[in-house]
């Protein structure tokens, strides 16, 4: 009887370790789609703007806006997937090996106070600057464009 209680002991711990070390591998895919996100960001602004200054149009810096929102969207759904995954397994450390799921509803369920909307997180200070700093890029190329060119 003790040897069949250590065994499942064992197996729970084995169960939790495996399901912690999947939803670690999550909140790190998130985090890299991120950083991939912020790259690209700066790419297409870059490539518009070498677009833009060879037609000499400043109006077409006001187009390169629209991409830099689109991925300030797409990086601040990113960040607040990975934070909903955080809480996951910050809850998951609590929980019983039985009671182990991979559902991210599962935190709104459990702490509903916690999470924050994606127009909060578009707000947050490891997307926001990046972001701004792009749209005052953009908008003064087209500044210097219509002024000097």
């Amino acid at each position: 009887m003790i040897q069949e209680l250590g065994e499942m002991d064992e197996n729970s711990t084995t169960l939790k370790v495996a399901h912690l070390t999947l939803i670690q591998g999550v909140i790190n895919r998130m985090a890299n789609n991120s950083f991939l996100i912020k790259g690209w960001s700066i790419t297409v602004l870059t490539a518009l703007i070498a677009v833009g200054g060879a037609l000499k149009n400043e109006l077409f810096f006001l187009l390169t806006l629209l991409p830099i929102f689109l991925f300030w969207w797409l990086d601040a759904y990113f960040f607040m997937l990975e934070n909903v995954y955080r809480k996951l397994y910050e809850k998951a450390l609590e929980m019983e090996s039985n009671d182990l799921k991979l559902n991210p509803n599962l935190v709104t369920e459990i702490d509903r106070n916690c999470i924050c909307t994606r127009f909060d997180y578009l707000m947050r200070r490891a997307v926001r600057p990046l972001y701004l700093l792009q749209i005052l890029i953009s908008i003064f190329g087209g500044v210097i464009i219509h002024c000097f060119l």
